[in-house]
Formats: structure tokens, C-alpha cells, sequence
């Protein structure tokens, strides 16, 4: 056995214990150089000022209020570039993919975009609610209807510019994602939001995650010529940006997150034990994000192992949306709720009550629905909270340890001690 300091504990583990640390994080840039280097260095296809664009409608596809993207520092770059492409200003429209957000206000999207782009272009805050600004451009293999912003389906020329970060249900973010949901309708978000209820639905993962690939298809579908997607660190700057193909750049900015910026590797291989901490003493609670930490250590962790984490009970005001308690009704009357079709509501309105609904389901799924055993190190949380999750509670991670280890010989213990800025794979996506 070795002694090691866990969130200012002594713990005693298996000298075979594997402890996994956050890689070195390249250092930040700001957004104008990441974009404009990559621009210059496009990964599959011409750089943008060498298009034929004279004469063609063009859309330019950012982020919204929800990511604090400041677009009005290299959106002038990028103008320029078209310009040069032959491209005129009366041609290009910028569209903020927003997806199930509210749209922007025009004093909103002058400042998302700065004033220079506002003065010049068309700019437009995509509002999923609005029939009016969508057009019907098909139907996936699976099903959906695809309604897509106007603007973009009928452009000769689209490029979007997003970040890639690890997503909750859509493994990460960037990609197809700035056409769903970043600029589809109401229903057709609904439809690809249903298949957020799958488990491979998940944080940190693309094997065969349904909304991921859903929204994939009918990104493809309507398509994109050109994507800059800047990767982005735990402080939420941006470290490398690629630009070109979709199909390319998507892949390549994952695979660059993974190695460099968020995730380390298991080998391949689910442990028995995984504890998960926040390494900085005077800080153990994970109760702020639990679907992220226990939701990642869950996915290195074996189905009938266990789940060791320091974190602090912080007693919630009840959801309680349309008069549904959404923490108390059931899990299938939640997902019920989901699939309802007669709010007496408008869809603005429809639109947060599903956001709540699926947000409810995120945290309650890794509670309740998980096949792993929960220790829970603390000495905040109530019976009642316990019994609900079939968790146990334990005062150091030390005594979670030892009922844990007990009749397993020879169990793989994993640690991850700094799990707010760590994200565990079994292997790269993309090895």
C-alpha cells in the first residue's frame, strides 16, 4: 500500500493504483489569432480568399449569447477574406446559430458581432420558433423533418465558426452542431433532442452517440463548405483552431482536444474503483456540475465497480415546472413529460419547459439509473437523498476505500484528483 494526499486526506491504496492527471494545456490565444491562423492554414480544402464567390449568397454562421464568443474580433477577418473571394457585402448574411435560445435583440447582435459587421451586413439572430424564417429541406433515415433556417438553405456558400468543447449529450460541441440544433426549427430540435435520453448520449463520447450522429446526417444534408472550429480549454479559451472540411476538422479538433487539452487515457481497460476529488484543498465540492464528474468517472468505471466522490450536499428549491416537481415525480413520468404534445403554450414558452425537463433527466440518470455502486464522501447528505440514489456515505475517502476494496482481490483502482479538469477515456476516439 502507498500513502497519497487526496483533497488535503491521507489515503492508503494499492501501489498499482493509477492516478490520472489533466494533460499541460497549451497556452491560450485570443480568438482573432486562432482563427486567423487557422484560416491560413486550412486542413482539406483552398483557403477562403481563393473561393469563387462573386455573385453567390453567402452565410456566415456564429455562436449566440449562450458562449461568450467575442465574433466581432475576427468576423471583420473573415469579410475580408470573402471580399477577396469576390463575395460582395450585400451577399453575406451572419446568422447566429441559437438554436432553442431566445434570439438576440439587434443591440444584442451588434454586440456579438461588433459594429463594423452589423454596418455592413445582414445580421440575423436564427429564432427556431418563427416558421417563417425556415424552410423544409427533407427527412433523415431516422425520421426527423428537417427545417432549417432560410438563409443558410438557400446560401451557394456557408461557413460557420464555433467552438469544440465536450458537450453533455452530444459528446462535444463544434461540428454538424452549428446546423443542429444551431440553426434547425423548433421540431426539428425536438426530434434530435429525443434522442438525448440515450446513454450513449453522453459527455465526452462519439461512439455511436444517436443525437451526435442525427445531427450529423442532416448537417450533411443541407451541408457546410467551410468550418472553423476553435478547441477550448477548461477556462473557456481558445487553444487551436482548425479550419476546412466538416468531415475534417471536426475529427481533428477532437482528437486535439483529447491529447493536449482535456482527456487522459485508461488503456483500454474499466476499473473496479474509480475516486474522483477535487485536488485543491478548501474546495471538495463537485455538487455544483455532478452530471459531468460522476457521469465521466461512471463511463472508466466497471458496470458492477464503484464510484468514490468527495462532494457536499447543497439542498435545492423544488423545479417545479408547469406544476410538475421534477425532482420528485418519477423518472418515467419525466421523460413522459418530455414526449407531451398538448402544452397550452406557445412554443417560446415550450421550449424552456423542455430545456428544464431534459436537464432534470441529465442529473437524474447518472443518480438513478446507473449500475454502479455511489460512496459518497461527506457528511451533508440526508437519508431520505441516500436511499432515493442507493448511495452510501462515508466521512473520508479513506473509510469509502476500505468498504469498497473489501472482496475484491486484485481490483483496479483508478484516481482521478483533479476531476473538474479532467476528462477520462478508455482511448482516443481517433487513435
Amino acid at each position: 500500500m502507498v500513502k497519497i494526499k487526496l483533497a488535503g486526506q491521507e489515503v492508503r491504496l494499492p501501489e498499482n493504483t493509477i492516478i490520472l492527471r489533466p494533460p499541460k494545456s497549451p497556452k491560450p490565444l485570443t480568438f482573432l489569432e486562432a482563427v486567423e491562423e487557422a484560416l491560413d492554414n486550412p486542413l482539406d480544402t483552398k483557403p477562403l480568399d481563393k473561393w469563387d464567390l462573386k455573385d453567390k449568397k453567402i452565410a456566415v454562421l456564429v455562436d449566440d449569447w449562450g458562449r461568450p464568443t467575442p465574433c466581432g474580433e475576427f468576423l471583420p477577418g473573415v469579410l475580408k477574406r470573402l471580399n477577396q473571394a469576390g463575395a460582395e457585402d450585400d451577399n453575406i448574411t451572419v446568422i447566429t446559430a441559437s438554436g432553442m435560445h431566445d434570439p438576440m435583440d439587434d443591440e444584442d447582435m451588434r454586440r456579438k458581432v461588433g459594429d463594423e459587421v452589423y454596418k455592413r451586413v445582414r445580421c440575423i439572430s436564427h429564432d427556431a420558433g418563427n416558421p417563417e424564417m425556415q424552410t423544409f429541406v427533407g427527412i433523415t433515415d431516422l425520421g426527423t423533418p428537417i427545417w432549417i433556417n432560410r438563409y443558410v438553405a438557400e446560401a451557394d456558400f456557408k461557413m460557420a465558426l464555433g467552438r469544440i468543447f465536450p458537450h453533455v449529450t452530444y459528446g462535444y460541441e463544434g461540428g454538424y452542431k452549428m446546423i443542429v440544433p444551431g440553426v434547425a426549427s423548433f421540431e426539428t430540435i425536438i426530434r434530435d433532442h429525443a434522442l438525448n435520453f440515450s446513454p450513449l448520449s453522453d459527455y465526452g463520447n462519439l461512439l455511436n452517440n444517436p443525437s451526435r450522429n442525427e445531427a450529423d446526417e442532416i448537417g450533411r444534408k443541407v451541408g457546410l463548405d467551410f468550418l472553423v472550429n476553435y478547441v477550448m480549454d477548461w477556462d473557456g479559451q481558445p487553444v487551436k483552431a482548425f479550419a476546412g472540411t466538416p468531415e475534417t476538422v471536426f475529427p481533428a479538433g477532437v482528437d486535439f482536444g483529447q491529447r493536449y487539452v482535456w482527456g487522459v487515457v485508461t488503456g483500454g481497460k474499466l476499473a473496479d474503483i474509480v475516486i474522483i476529488c477535487n485536488e485543491y484543498i478548501g474546495d471538495l465540492s463537485l455538487s455544483n456540475n455532478p452530471i459531468y464528474y460522476l457521469g465521466m468517472a461512471m463511463s472508466v468505471t466497471k458496470p458492477d465497480g464503484v464510484v468514490i466522490s468527495v462532494m457536499d450536499y447543497i439542498p435545492r428549491k423544488k423545479s417545479l415546472v408547469c406544476g410538475y416537481d421534477l425532482e420528485s415525480i418519477s423518472l418515467s413520468e419525466l421523460i413522459r413529460l418530455h414526449e407531451k404534445r398538448d402544452w397550452n403554450l406557445d412554443n417560446r414558452q415550450i421550449q424552456h419547459v423542455l430545456k428544464s425537463i431534459r436537464g432534470a433527466f441529465y442529473e437524474r440518470r447518472i443518480f438513478e439509473l446507473r449500475s454502479q455502486k455511489l460512496f459518497i464522501v461527506s457528511d451533508t447528505f440526508p437519508f431520505s437523498r441516500l436511499e432515493k440514489w442507493n448511495a452510501r456515505q462515508f466521512i473520508t475517502i479513506q473509510q469509502a476505500f476500505d468498504a469498497a476494496i473489501r472482496g475484491k482481490n486484485d481490483a483496479t483502482v483508478l484516481v482521478l484528483p483533479d476531476i473538474k479538469h479532467t476528462l477520462p477515456l478508455l482511448r482516443y476516439d481517433y487513435s
